[in-house]
């Protein structure tokens, strides 16, 4: 009996599968499974890529943003800074004369005399950021000390007093900030001076007054170049008369291809102290600072100011 039912249904063309997944339609709904999670998965790490980019660009952005304002303010707080007199600076820093920092809030700026309360609130805020905080600060320095000068910019010294000296030089070292082609051009100013030691005429520069120095220079330098060594300097001549029209007045110092530390050395000229006036300003966490520096004597006039000339117009660099 059970044989011919078995049998029928094996012959019958027409007989039905009973219901049920085979083992392959099981294998095929895994696999479809797997590549639906692999695509899931592949578009939600794209999301998030996505996601973190914009967030780091606008994280980017908005650095740069508090970054130029910070730098805006700090360059306000210079130009503001140059309104302020010596004499003025002296008599509200007690402290100054000692050598020691002294500071002052932004918002403190306008006890100084000339300084407008308008403009220093103007100038004083970062676009978009309410929480400012700005100080600017004036040190003394000294030759002795050392000077930053930026690049393509000009120190100028006065000569406070000297010793006569034949033969007086000053030893001059130079350090760039960058190991790459640089130098720097030394410009001599020479006038009269009375019996209290002020200068009282300037005599007109010339050729023998500039020399160029080639620190780590390469064939884009050429003319009457003289390589500098930085381990011993250059000795500049110097001339230390007590009067008469021959006396060095000043010394420039023009930093050429890299920002430069300069310090100066010498037993029989000495330089007025300056004073170096940092700005520097917080906008919302990012900080930014600017300097330069002021003159604590006025400097002599000079006929013109600090040019490359050497008599030939040969002194030729290019970056």
């Amino acid at each position: 009996m059970i044989k011919d039912i078995l049998y029928t249904l094996k012959g019958n063309s027409c007989a039905r599968k009973l219901p049920g997944k085979s083992i392959n339609d099981t294998r095929y709904e895994s696999q479809a499974l797997a590549l639906v999670l692999i695509i899931v998965l592949i578009c939600a790490l794209i999301a998030l890529a996505l996601v973190s980019r914009t967030l780091k660009q606008n994280a980017r952005v908005a650095e740069e943003t508090l970054s130029s304002g910070a730098i805006e303010v700090s360059d306000s707080l210079v130009e503001i800074s140059k309104s302020i007199e010596i004499d003025d600076i002296v008599d509200k820093c007690p402290e100054f004369g000692s050598g020691k920092e002294c500071c002052f809030a932004g918002g403190n700026l306008t006890q100084f005399d000339g300084i407008d309360p308008v403009i220093v609130k103007e100038s004083l805020n970062c676009p978009g950021e309410t929480n400012t905080t700005a100080e600017l600060c004036f040190k003394q320095t000294s030759d002795q000390d050392g000077f930053n000068i930026s690049k393509d910019e000009t120190l100028n010294l006065n000569v406070k007093s000297t010793v006569s000296t034949p033969g007086c030089t000053a030893n001059i070292k130079l350090t760039p900030t960058l190991q790459t082609s640089s130098g720097a051009i030394i410009s001599r100013f020479e006038g009269g001076r009375d019996v209290n030691g002020e200068v009282i005429s300037v005599v007109e520069n010339g050729p023998d007054n500039i020399v160029g120095l080639k620190i780590n220079g390469d064939t884009n330098w050429s003319g009457s170049w003289i390589s500098y060594n930085q381990s011993t300097g250059y000795n500049l001549p110097v001339v230390t008369n007590s009067l008469g029209t021959g006396n060095t007045i000043s010394v420039r110092i023009k930093a050429l291809g890299s920002d430069m530390n300069v310090k100066i050395e010498s037993t029989c000229i000495f330089f007025d102290p300056k004073v170096i006036v940092v700005a520097s300003t917080n906008c919302g966490g990012t900080y930014r600072a600017n300097y330069y520096y002021k003159d604590l004597v006025p400097s002599a006039p000079s006929l013109f100011d600090f040019v490359l000339y050497n008599g030939y117009g040969d002194l030729t660099y290019t970056e």
